[in-house]
């Protein structure tokens, strides 16, 4: 009886180890999958950044309003651009024009202050920015610094052309999902992954400490 009773306390241990371990083996799975499709979200997205001189109301003021020069600017640079390869191109052979741009939109407000707009690679927390989030990490990100560009900052996607959508007439979702594919519109559309994005974050700043 002892004997039958540890037969099927094994089995029992055993069914359970079994099941823990294909349980895992599917979470692992779903993790990986996500994780690389975050990669992808990150290697497909060319961002505008534009930090402002400080918190001040004039300051944060003046942000907005280079941010929408620039758009506007960016939504005829970018007309036709269908990947990021042209992309990255399109905005270094800008900068000297987005600069300008910036400048001017500066001097007309009535202020003065240094202007830098560069092609950079720059971390970013995780961040929605209309009906997608965007999972954290390092964004190639066409940078605008304003002065001592200590105040709050704005962001936007300039590829896929999400902040430019308004100004092209193109369809958002249609152009994301030509960019990131099914599976990055479904990540980046949200529906549940909010835990995920957490522990993505954590996982990359980590990296990014240790780097």
């Amino acid at each position: 009886m002892v004997r039958l009773q540890l037969f099927f306390s094994r089995r029992r241990c055993i069914f359970a180890a079994v099941v823990l371990g294909t349980l895992l083996a599917v979470m692992l799975a779903g993790w990986c999958s996500f994780g690389r499709v975050c990669a992808g979200i990150r290697k497909q997205t060319l961002r505008l950044h534009v930090l402002a001189n400080s918190d001040s109301q004039q300051d944060q003021a003046l942000k907005l309003l280079v941010r929408d020069a620039l758009t506007e600017e960016c939504a005829a640079l970018f007309a036709g651009v269908t990947d990021m390869q042209q992309a990255e191109a399109a905005a270094r052979q800008a900068l000297p024009q987005l600069k300008e741009t910036a400048q001017g939109t500066v001097a007309a407000a009535g202020f003065e202050c240094p202007v830098e707009v560069s092609l950079e690679t720059v971390w970013f927390d995780t961040r929605t920015y209309g009906e997608y989030t965007l999972p954290a990490g390092r964004y190639r990100a066409l940078q605008v610094k304003l002065g001592e560009a200590q105040g709050k900052n704005w962001w936007c996607c300039l590829f896929p052309p999400l902040c430019l959508a308004a100004a092209s007439g193109q369809n958002t979702a249609e152009t994301a999902e030509s960019i990131w594919g099914t599976a990055g519109v479904r990540v980046a559309a949200g529906g549940g992954y909010e835990v995920r994005f957490a522990l993505l974050e954590w996982l990359e700043k980590l990296r990014e400490n240790t780097a």
